[in-house]
């Protein structure tokens, strides 16, 4: 199993420890204020104007910035040497800047009820500016300098990933409209065990 050319970010340590016993390139996420004018619980809903998804489900939670600038530079940094490298992102608070988001179980999506998909993915994601930035990473791991595409997977104990998996993946696409299905993993508590029983992961990597 040559896992040189894994890396892995989550805000958990418990997901940091597991999957470091595979030998992957670990990164804990720390929580830090979001980089936008309204940084709390109760105001964070101000830096968005006419968000159809906060209007319609009025979320709370504490944002957190996630992924950050930083992230972004050293990941694109830690790439260059890199033959086709794999990267492996939590969703949650990783991602997005919140621990969850609003969303029902299949048959349920956004455009049922007149919720647009990227003001979804701008509003958890910390607005346009941060999904810009996560969008150019993606896009730097498609597009490596020495030609070899790379990979991306959301390995989240998100059980929206399972139970409106379709809707999860529409989302994830507005970030990375390249994003495969078969490379949203659910952890169901344990993303070690979800990375060594997914098949296309496993394949790649050996």
């Amino acid at each position: 199993m040559n896992v040189s050319n894994v890396i892995f970010y989550d805000d958990d340590p418990m997901n940091i420890i597991e999957v470091s016993k595979l030998n992957i390139k670990s990164i804990l996420i720390t929580n830090r204020e979001v980089n936008l004018n309204y940084k709390e619980r109760h105001n964070y809903y101000k830096n968005f104007t006419n968000n159809t998804y906060y209007e319609h489900f009025k979320p709370g939670g504490y944002p957190s910035n996630g992924f950050s600038m930083k992230h972004a530079e050293e990941l694109l940094q830690w790439m260059k040497p890199k033959t086709k490298p794999i990267v492996l992102f939590d969703w949650d608070r990783t991602i997005t800047c919140f621990d969850g988001f609003a969303i029902e179980n299949e048959p349920f999506t956004y455009s049922s009820i007149g919720v647009k998909m990227q003001d979804v993915v701008e509003y958890i994601c910390g607005g346009y500016t941060r999904l810009n930035i996560l969008s150019h990473v993606c896009k730097n791991i498609r597009n490596v300098s020495n030609g070899n595409r790379g990979e991306i997977f959301i390995v989240t104990n998100n059980p929206a990933s399972v139970h409106n998996r379709s809707e999860f993946i529409k989302l994830i696409r507005t970030i990375d409209p390249h994003f495969k299905e078969k490379c949203l993993l659910y952890g169901n508590g344990n993303k070690r065990f979800a990375l060594l029983t997914s098949d296309y992961f496993m394949n790649i990597i050996n």
